[in-house]
């Protein structure tokens, strides 16, 4: 693992280009202080993200990156260990800088803005970067979904194309977690259980409904489940090929925008064949019902329902040989 904790103490010569405060620079610092993420805990769903950030672009570092006044904090981190670095030396200001732009530097060393950079010169060594900016829905970039390599080199469409849409994924996330204030608690039965499940079952969950997507992921853990939870199904089963036994049950709604439950189901037996599916729908046809079951859909369950309704559908479905 790479360290860059010492990059606070070192004093050097020269330091990277100037990069001048935008009259906008309070305005974006307090859309970024809105979203209340800074110095929070690890979570998995961002995680996934960084890990998958890090695979596809092939990349030995990969970091979800929020720029704070002084400093560039790391939500999440794949091959490092610090969770901060100065702000005066990170390629993540750079890309703050154009909301609109993957900003891939593939020599670092060879580009006046960053050679001078103790991350470059010095210390790691880093010669590749490649940043997705995020943007919240006022135009105001919080910071970027980044990869980094120790050798010069460059990504190809299809990992530009995957690293800007993981940096929506990340935005997504964001939302959905400044919408768990905006949401009334979901009266459930007293028997819900307040403990974690023994053998710690992990559920992926995909729903294109962000309020319903973070009330159930809430209420699952409430249950003692790990959730992974996604907004977009594709993602979801990017996530799944690079760990096919990672999951123990997956839920997902009927109707998603990208591909429908059916098929998110199709994919997901070709990643697993064993992985117990269940789909959630306000209405589900009877040929997609008859469809469902072909494919070895596990249970379907409709929307009106409490989550003591689907803890005991996930336990039954886990329960079958």
């Amino acid at each position: 693992m790479l360290n860059i904790d010492t990059l606070f103490e070192i004093e050097p010569t020269a330091r990277p280009q100037a990069i001048p405060v935008s009259a906008d620079e309070q305005l974006r610092l307090a859309t970024l202080r809105r979203y209340d993420i800074l110095d929070t805990a690890p979570e998995l769903a961002f995680d996934d993200i960084a890990f998958l950030a890090a695979h596809i672009c092939k990349a030995p570092i990969a970091l979800v990156s929020f720029i704070d006044e002084d400093r560039q904090w790391f939500k999440s981190r794949v091959g490092i260990d610090s969770a901060q670095s100065a702000r005066d030396f990170s390629f993540c200001t750079h890309t703050i800088r154009r909301p609109e732009e993957l900003l891939v530097v593939t020599d670092a060393l060879a580009d006046p803005r960053f050679a001078d950079s103790p991350l470059v010169a010095a210390g790691p060594r880093i010669r590749f970067y490649a940043g997705a900016p995020l943007v919240a829905p006022d135009g105001q970039v919080l910071g970027a979904l980044c990869v980094k390599d120790i050798v010069p080199r460059e990504l190809d469409a299809t990992q530009k194309r995957a690293l800007k849409a993981l940096g929506r994924q990340v935005l997504a996330l964001l939302e959905l977690r400044r919408a768990e204030d905006r949401i009334a608690p979901v009266p459930q039965p007293s028997t819900r259980r307040e403990f974690p499940r023994p053998d710690g079952q992990h559920v992926l969950y995909v729903d294109d409904d962000e309020a319903m997507l973070l009330a159930v992921e809430r209420l699952l853990q409430r249950c003692g489940y790990r959730v992974s939870a996604f907004l977009d199904a594709r993602v979801a089963l990017a996530i799944a090929k690079l760990d096919p036994e990672g999951f123990d049950v997956a839920v997902c709604d009927f109707n998603l925008p990208a591909l429908s439950g059916l098929d998110f189901a199709r994919e997901l037996a070709s990643i697993r064949p064993q992985l117990p599916v269940i789909i959630s729908s306000g209405y589900l046809p009877e040929a997609a019902e008859a469809e469902a079951r072909q494919l070895g859909v596990r249970g379907l369950l409709r929307k009106q329902n409490t989550v003591d309704e689907l803890d005991r559908l996930i336990q039954r479905v886990l329960s079958q040989p």
